[in-house]
């Protein structure tokens, strides 16, 4: 059962620097940084295989960890990656039908969510109300995704995203759902007009 498991989703590998990789000085993935301004990325080779031989992909891009928890490091060493396609790095998008029907096929940036606090390696508690509470029930991988194709299924402009394998200088690193980010790009793509004319709000840890 666990080779099936293995072979049944497409495989996103990853090779970089290993310095840039996990050096305590420097590396994106040991030492992340939380501040939009100054993000930590390095250079990666990005492979993209389905499991069936029916498509791939090679793309060089810039990677960052992403997101608020993953950035602060602080419950789980399984962190969300961000893949930005940039001329600095080779094709300025990725072109490629990623995503399946409905789905964009031209891609600035995609997420590789590692579902971090919806997983079972996840800090095992956290201070509710009242109490400590365990989270292992939480550990599903599916309210993220379920959510966003009910959210399409009633005519919103959902992301779309999938499960894969994420391999990193070939070590397995686990199941990561590879989606859009809903950014200002995003709704440019699926709902019009320019870029410049979505307003896109974020949170930190302390505000918006």
């Amino acid at each position: 059962r666990l080779q099936t498991a293995l072979t049944n989703h497409p495989i996103v590998s990853l090779v970089m620097n290993q310095d840039e990789w996990l050096d305590p000085s420097v590396g994106i993935y040991i030492s992340p940084t939380s501040d939009p301004a100054i993000p930590r990325e390095a250079f990666t080779s990005v492979e993209y295989m389905e499991p069936n031989g029916s498509g791939m992909f090679q793309i060089d891009a810039g990677v960052r960890v992403s997101g608020n928890g993953s950035t602060r490091r602080w419950s789980s060493k399984k962190l969300s990656l961000r893949l930005l396609f940039k001329g600095a790095y080779g094709a300025g998008k990725l072109e490629y039908p990623l995503l399946g029907e409905g789905a964009t096929t031209s891609f600035d940036t995609l997420t590789l969510d590692a579902y971090y606090a919806f997983t079972w390696n996840y800090a095992p508690y956290y201070y509710g109300l009242t109490t400590w509470m365990y989270r292992w029930e939480s550990a599903q991988y599916l309210r993220d995704h379920f959510s966003t194709i009910l959210y399409a299924d009633i005519g919103g402009a959902a992301i779309h995203g999938k499960w894969v394998h994420v391999m990193i200088n070939g070590v397995y690193w686990g199941l990561y759902n590879i989606h859009e980010r809903p950014d200002e790009n995003f709704m440019a793509t699926y709902e019009g007009g320019d870029p410049d004319n979505w307003d896109v709000m974020r949170h930190n840890q302390s505000n918006v």
